[in-house]
């Protein structure tokens, strides 16, 4: 009988996220065992898809977790449909690493389970005041800049704009320039919007 969830699924499955690098995405089948591995995964966790193929998730997990069965019963909770957590995780070289971790099953077209997709991506720790400051400066300096660069195309498409509006006698064309121009204010809005949420958003 051919598995649930076989390789060639995988391999399909592995085109769409081998590319992803800042999230570990990898394929497990339903007793857990890795069936695929993306760039992500290799380079947070330190694995390469040939170490990890074939073995058990729990191999990510820290001692206190497996003691208490912590994988086997995530994969339990997610069979319901997904599970999300702010936990620990171990890397090839031994390190804990904070994280956060989403396992959603994977069921087929008859709803039968035959896998699950997780999707990790480490935690930053808690930033310092100096690290605050210096995001907050670095989010002014792009939303200047941000704000500069575009205004000064807008300002010109807009002048670009009313020159030919003047020139043309034909009132559907005229038409037509005066949605443009609307459509521009609406993007200069849009743009003082975006640029200030930028600079206020919490750090």
């Amino acid at each position: 009988m051919e598995p649930v969830c076989c390789r060639a699924d995988a391999d399909r499955w592995m085109v769409l996220v081998q590319g992803i690098t800042d999230h570990a995405i990898f394929l497990l089948d339903v007793s857990g065992r890795v069936l695929a591995w993306n760039t992500g995964a290799e380079a947070i966790f330190g694995y390469s898809a040939d170490e990890m193929l074939g073995q058990h998730c729990s191999r990510l997990y820290t001692r206190a977790d497996v003691d208490r069965d912590r994988p086997r019963q995530q994969l339990t909770d997610a069979a319901g449909g997904y599970v999300a957590e702010e936990g620990w995780r171990v890397t090839r070289d031994g390190r804990e690493l904070r994280v956060h971790a989403t396992v959603r099953s994977i069921r087929d077209d008859a709803g039968r389970l035959i896998g699950f997709a997780n999707i990790v991506r480490p935690v930053e720790p808690n930033p310092t005041a100096g690290d605050r400051v210096a995001l907050l400066a670095e989010r002014e300096r792009i939303a200047v800049e941000l704000y500069t660069r575009t205004m000064r195309t807008f300002f010109g498409i807009g002048l670009q704009l009313n020159g030919v509006a003047n020139r043309v006698n034909d009132p559907e064309i005229g038409q037509l320039l005066d949605e443009c121009t609307r459509r521009l204010d609406d993007g200069i809005s849009e743009l003082r919007r975006l640029t200030f949420d930028l600079r206020h958003a919490p750090t």
